[in-house]
């Protein structure tokens, strides 16, 4: 195509990896297009932009008038198309920046990227030139430049975070930036790419005079969180299903504009950032490494209503036939093949489960050694068949301690262990542990969980983050249909259901309360070198 010879053509970036020329074409069926184009590597795929030329100047600056469109559940973004980029073969002085284009669909003029990050603060020689801020202008945070990289959609096609919620001390009416500094491959490639860029990571906190202060939520949070979830609870329960809810804790990163490294920041600006992608959160769903697990049990039993109930022990163990086996670990040791878990595992991943007859097979010849590390036989065969079906490759153990309230509420405190077999003398690799508070169907009676079906499908999610404690938590409220088997449908009350919902915030903000207080990274960095 001669790029030059085409006048009215704009730019498309952050177009979806998969989508085709006729579906980018559909996007501009009001304008006279002459033609659309998808640039695309040598082997045939997507980078990720594209340009489109319009027949005449009318459509050409209608079009960039609307500065994006809504394509496959990304926000595509429309821009100037330079000609003489468009004809610039490749060579050494702009490879670095076609690199950093299959990233953000750019591949414009080197000269023309330049402009374009200096404009956005996104430049390296910004570091050396501080952003003046004004916090009492509206959208302040916007001369910072542009969000950080969006991450890709759930593939699943779960609900992202809905609702961004700030839990502060009372008395406190700003939240810090601290700069945190993380082993890179431990992030997400998008992140990786943003803090090649003028991005840093950071984590939100208070002084040492606010840490201890109460946690008081907003006098209005309650009735928008009911008015909230009013819609979900109300489609559940016109089509019989229940409705189930979890809360889980965890760290909170936050992927920022360096400008905002070391500023305090009213809450109400964070939550308004959060929401418009301006700064984009990472959660990680374990508990704080600093926290051992001692600290967390007597966090939980400071709360005298809640009661031990009981501790399991899953293993997964993941075969060198590349076949998956899930067991249980009895109150003697004794390992029980799981085939609830595993016909369950069959029907929804695509990994090869082990199920009936041969899962207990397997089960017969494991045991348990002192260290949670599976032990098999010696297999001398220099038959294949067997030595593979018992030769393991990795191993995932989770010991689940449950604790029960009188509300129908479980706190579940889940400490992971991984084993790799492929060096039988290896201790436990990695351990990690994760806490959340579950209630498995929003139910007046306990009894009715009893029986209803297990299958949880996300609908609503919220982000809490503590500025006062060293872990935030979110909370997802699910659907639930009826079993295939279940005679009646649910029948459970909007009402009742809104209240339950509201319960489940009230044992997290209390739980909360109870976990350590909020740290500087650079202390806890050398908190942790000393238990080490």
């Amino acid at each position: 195509l001669d790029y030059a010879a085409m006048e009215y053509k704009i730019f498309v970036g952050n177009l979806p990896f998969g989508i085709e020329e006729d579906e980018l074409r559909a996007v501009f069926d009001d304008f006279e297009t002459t033609y659309v184009k998808i640039v695309r590597n040598p082997e045939g795929e997507s980078r990720g932009f594209g340009y489109v030329g319009f027949n005449n100047q009318d459509d050409y600056e209608a079009v960039l008038r609307q500065q994006g469109a809504q394509l496959q559940n990304r926000r595509i973004r429309f821009d100037r198309a330079d000609p003489k980029n468009a004809q610039r073969p490749p060579g050494p002085s702009t490879e670095r920046f076609d690199r950093q284009d299959r990233h953000h669909g750019r591949a414009e003029r080197s000269d023309r990227f330049e402009r374009f990050e200096r404009r956005s603060g996104d430049v390296r020689n910004s570091r050396q030139a501080p952003i003046e801020l004004d916090q009492s202008k509206p959208g302040w945070w916007k001369a910072m430049g542009r969000p950080p990289t969006k991450e890709p959609d759930n593939p699943h096609g779960f609900p992202g975070i809905t609702s961004f919620n700030i839990e502060m001390p009372d008395g406190c009416d700003f939240v810090h930036f601290f700069p945190l500094k993380v082993n890179p491959e431990l992030l997400p490639p998008e992140t990786r790419a943003d803090l090649q860029r003028n991005y840093v990571l950071c984590v939100i906190g208070v002084g040492p005079d606010d840490v201890s202060a109460p946690i008081v939520p907003p006098p209005d949070h309650d009735f928008n969180f009911s008015e909230a979830i009013g819609s979900h609870l109300s489609n559940a329960s016109e089509f019989g299903a229940a409705m189930a809810a979890a809360v889980d804790f965890g760290s909170v990163l936050l992927v920022c504009p360096a400008a905002l490294a070391n500023r305090n920041v009213s809450p109400e600006h964070v939550s308004t950032m959060l929401e418009e992608n301006y700064i984009r959160h990472i959660f990680l769903e374990h508990v704080h490494p600093i926290l051992q697990r001692p600290a967390l049990v007597e966090a939980l039993s400071d709360d005298l209503t809640w009661r031990y109930d009981s501790t399991t022990v899953t293993v997964d163990a993941v075969y060198m036939d590349e076949r998956v086996a899930c067991y249980n670990v009895d109150a003697d040791g004794i390992v029980q093949p799981d085939h609830r878990s595993a016909n369950a595992a069959a029907q929804e991943s695509g990994r090869r489960i082990v199920t009936g007859d041969e899962l207990d097979q397997r089960a017969l010849v494991c045991k348990l050694g002192s260290s949670g590390r599976l032990q098999l036989p010696a297999v001398n065969s220099n038959d294949l068949r067997i030595v593979g079906n018992k030769a393991l490759e990795h191993q995932k153990n989770a010991r689940h301690e449950l604790l029960h309230h009188p509300s129908g509420w479980y706190t579940n405190l889940t400490t992971i262990t991984d084993f790799d077999h492929r060096d039988r003398f290896k201790s436990a690799e990695k351990s990690e542990t994760r806490l959340s508070i579950t209630r498995k169907h929003l139910f007046k009676e306990i009894e009715d969980v009893e029986g209803a079906n297990a299958q949880e499908y996300p609908v609503f999610k919220a982000l809490y983050l503590c500025p006062s404690r060293l872990m935030g938590y979110t909370l997802v409220l699910s659907e639930v249909p009826p079993s295939e088997d279940q005679t009646e449908p649910h029948k459970e009350s909007v009402a009742t259901t809104t209240v339950l919902a509201l319960e489940g915030l009230i044992h997290a903000r209390s739980l909360s309360m109870r976990l350590p207080e909020f740290r500087p990274p650079n202390i806890l960095a050398k908190q942790a070198s000393m238990q080490r």
